[in-house]
């Protein structure tokens, strides 16, 4: 984008992300403005399959993991139904990734937040 002096780069599986979106407040100095926000349990399940197309070596793809298994725990516990709604919808394509991710953030879930663990696992088979 040469006009910000900015460099751009095409993130695979947007549309799964922003195909279903919440409004949602920016909150700042000079004001509030009404946003629209990707759902949570989305956000989330992009979260692990972008960290398993980074690499395994890359910090930014244990960030990714360890936020998306706290987002996770998170909405197993306050909104059931919400996670096996989202996986439902993942595109074939990007499944074999987040099936990748389920071993890297199943020592955090499957335990401590059986019902995030038990919606995911449930649909990803």
């Amino acid at each position: 984008m040469p006009e910000l002096q900015a460099h751009a780069t095409g993130l695979p599986y947007l549309g799964y992300l922003l195909s279903q979106s919440q409004e949602a407040a920016l909150l700042a100095h000079e004001g509030v403005c009404q946003v629209r926000i990707p759902l949570p349990e989305r956000f989330a399940l992009h979260k692990l399959l972008i960290s398993q197309l980074r690499g395994a070596r890359d910090t930014k793809s244990l960030k990714d993991v360890y936020q998306a298994a706290i987002l996770l725990a998170a909405l197993g516990d306050r909104y059931p139904g919400a996670i096996e709604e989202a996986v439902s919808q993942l595109p074939d394509s990007g499944i074999k990734y987040v099936r990748k991710a389920l071993l890297l953030i199943q020592p955090q879930l499957e335990e401590a937040y059986p019902r995030a663990w038990d919606e995911l696992t449930s649909t990803l088979g």
